[in-house]
C-alpha cells in the first residue's frame, strides 16, 4: 500500500462577483454551483493568497496569485 503524502496550506481566498447582494452560487438550496446568476451571467474576480504551505518535506511559499 502507498504512503500517503503529507500537506497543508494556510491563506486567504477572495471572490466577487456582479450578483445582487450575496452570490446565489454559493447559498443555493440544490447543488452547489447550479443557482442561476442574479444577473444572469456571472462575472466573477478570484483571489488566492497563501501564506504558507508544505507538501511532504518541501516548504512552499509564493506570492498573491489573482485568477
Amino acid at each position: 500500500m502507498a504512503t500517503q503524502k503529507k500537506w497543508q496550506l494556510s491563506g486567504d481566498y477572495f471572490e466577487n462577483c456582479n450578483c445582487n447582494v450575496v452570490c446565489p452560487c454559493l447559498v443555493s438550496t440544490s447543488a452547489p454551483l447550479t443557482a442561476r446568476p442574479s444577473q444572469g451571467v456571472c462575472d466573477v474576480a478570484l483571489v488566492f493568497h497563501a501564506d504558507k504551505g508544505s507538501y511532504d518535506d518541501w516548504v512552499m511559499s509564493w506570492p498573491s496569485s489573482p485568477m
